[in-house]
């Protein structure tokens, strides 16, 4: 079951990567060497829905929108129980066509504070 904030999605993804963030830069040190920065490593998770509706954007968006964070909650993650406090970075839908389905692709990805 995944839940934001205590509730659960309207629409399971069809698409979902729960895989970490791991953030590194390489930069040159001023003799020539390579150096390397890495920061710790973040939760993430990516959801794709190729058939959402209005009111699962409406959902997301609610939240992406909004000023404070998320509590994301996933019981059937491949890591066990994933449980994070995060910020929604993107809510990306696709381009609606007029006249269509009222169908249309959204991404979400939520990654940790």
């Amino acid at each position: 079951m995944i839940k934001i904030n205590d509730i659960e999605i309207p629409m399971y993804p069809s698409s979902y990567d729960d895989s970490p963030s791991v953030v590194k830069t390489d930069s040159y040190a001023i003799d020539g060497s390579l150096e390397r920065q890495q920061y710790p490593s973040k939760k993430q998770v990516k959801m794709s829905f190729p058939m959402a509706n209005p009111s699962v954007y409406a959902f997301f968006n609610a939240f992406f929108e909004g000023e404070s964070a998320v509590k994301f909650y996933n019981d059937t993650s491949k890591y066990g129980v994933l449980e994070f406090t995060g910020i929604i970075t993107a809510c990306n839908p696709s381009e609606y066509i007029r006249g269509g389905s009222l169908l249309f692709p959204l991404e979400i990805t939520i990654r940790e504070v």
